[in-house]
């Protein structure tokens, strides 16, 4: 049911964006449209505090590896200034090497993501273009999957929030290519929304306990625009 939410609302924003009067073609002046695709390292800032047990940040936990990509758009508003709207998939969350036992742990969460970058190019009026980027990123979970061990996973979809919501920052370099763009970025994503959702009957039991996940991520990603 998440699934076919997320989904709805992935095909309104393609078919607004297709419904729009700038049509998407590849010498349209000033709009570029793309895909990309890179890795996203992944962690959590998280505080969990039950009664007069307290836990707070991630020393114990690794950065997680693993992919992301999509599509792009960028709209020139001038020579200065562009905005980017993106629809990328992102795999999120966190390892722990060892537990008590010794045996490891990994959370691994599914996001759509759908960043709006205000984007700053610096002209060079040569074939590379540096830019810096910042702009807010909307993201729903349409999976999240816990792994006690190397044999099988655990679905706990209904203890995450679908929606998570955060900033974007980074930089990159544009190259032109004879009419096709090659594009280069650093990107860091900070979320600001506690992606939790623990079941009321557990607040119930435990009323001083106080759960707060935030997912934070560095991405590198290439892309090549049209």
């Amino acid at each position: 049911m998440r699934l076919q939410r997320v989904f709805g609302i992935v095909i309104v924003c393609i078919l607004t964006l297709n419904g729009s009067p700038v049509s998407l073609q590849a010498d349209d002046k000033g709009l570029c449209v793309g895909v990309k695709v890179g890795a996203i390292f992944s962690d959590m800032d998280a505080a969990l505090s039950l009664d007069r047990l307290t836990l707070s940040h991630d020393d114990d936990t690794d950065t997680r590896g693993d992919v992301c990509g999509g599509l792009f758009a960028t709209l020139a508003l001038n020579e200065w200034f562009a905005l980017q709207p993106e629809l990328l998939y992102a795999a999120k969350g966190i390892d722990k090497s060892e537990r008590s036992d010794g045996a490891p742990i990994s959370i691994k969460l599914h996001y759509i993501e759908l960043p709006v970058l205000a984007k700053l190019t610096i002209p060079t009026h040569t074939m590379l273009t540096p830019s810096l980027f910042v702009g807010p990123a909307l993201a729903f979970n349409v999976g999240a999957r816990v792994k006690p061990n190397d044999i099988y996973s655990v679905d706990v979809s209904d203890l995450v929030k679908t929606v998570d919501f955060g900033w974007t920052f980074g930089g990159g370099l544009d190259f032109d290519l004879a009419g096709l763009r090659l594009t280069l970025d650093a990107r860091y994503t900070l979320g600001l929304t506690d992606i939790s959702d623990i079941p009321a009957e557990l607040k119930a039991r435990f009323p001083r306990s106080d759960v707060d996940f935030k997912n934070r991520s560095i991405a590198l990603m290439v892309g090549l625009g049209f």
